[in-house]
C-alpha cells in the first residue's frame, strides 16, 4: 500500500465522509488523515469532517471551498 498523510491545522470532532482509501489517523490536537494512493493516477478523493472548537468560520469556508489550508 503506497499512503500519503494529510494533516491539517485544526481539530475535528468526527467524519462525516471519507472517500473509499481515506483513513482517520487522529483528530486532535490537529488533523491527519491517510490516504490510500495506490493505483490511483488521476482520481480525487474527498474528505467533510465536522471542525471542533477553535477553528475559525473563515479556516471551515476555505476547507470547504477545497483550498489547502
Amino acid at each position: 500500500m503506497d499512503a500519503k498523510t494529510v494533516a491539517i491545522d485544526g481539530a475535528a470532532s468526527e467524519a462525516v465522509l471519507l472517500d473509499q482509501g481515506i483513513t482517520k489517523a487522529q483528530f486532535s490536537p490537529t488533523i491527519k488523515l491517510s490516504v490510500n494512493v495506490s493505483e490511483s493516477l488521476g482520481q480525487t478523493f474527498a474528505a467533510s469532517l465536522k471542525l471542533g472548537a477553535g477553528v475559525s468560520g473563515e479556516r471551515d469556508q476555505r476547507a470547504r471551498e477545497g483550498e489547502i489550508i
